[in-house]
């Protein structure tokens, strides 16, 4: 990753991670980042891939490499969450309004299948209740028991893997 990408998205990290952030623009990037508007769009195109890759870079890729099993990414990604409390939080609310559930199940089928689960491409019901569960954590503000969470993903991970259904 060049240098500048990574001084952007160090910079929205620190942004993100020292308060709640409910709006953030293109400008605001650019001052906190000291980085050009132009030199941001060359490497980004857009504010919506900035964010995509500070979550990956940030949250996902981390959690992905220290997972050996759907299960450990359940309870790396929801101790991650809750450890990066106000960056989850504030790129939540800078994207919920642009991030669709269509993204985010086929992002999540590319998981599961990382982890040798199913393609639930065409049954994506199967797997909204993932989303769902984390949505509305996040739509508490991540307050509430992380160990009942953890336990709920793994528990509909091993309802799903039971049905046969789905063949």
């Amino acid at each position: 990753m060049n240098l500048t990408k990574q001084q952007v998205l160090q910079a929205i990290y620190k942004e993100f991670s020292s308060r709640k952030v409910e709006r953030f623009t293109l400008s605001d990037l650019s001052r906190i980042s000291d980085v050009s508007r132009n030199s941001i769009y060359y490497n980004f195109e857009c504010l919506d891939y900035v964010y995509k890759a500070a979550y990956e870079q940030m949250i996902l890729t981390e959690t992905i490499e220290n997972s050996k099993t759907i299960e450990d990414f359940f309870t790396n990604l929801i101790t991650c969450m809750a450890e990066n409390k106000n960056f989850c939080l504030s790129l939540y609310h800078c994207t919920s309004m642009i991030v669709d559930d269509k993204q985010l199940l086929t992002a999540l089928n590319k998981i599961l299948m990382h982890y040798g689960e199913r393609d639930y491409s065409n049954k994506e019901y199967l797997i909204m209740s993932f989303i769902y569960i984390l949505k509305a954590w996040l739509d508490k503000g991540l307050r509430g028991d992380e160990q009942k969470i953890i336990m709920n993903l793994k528990a509909y991970m091993r309802l799903i893997r039971k049905m046969r259904w789905y063949e």
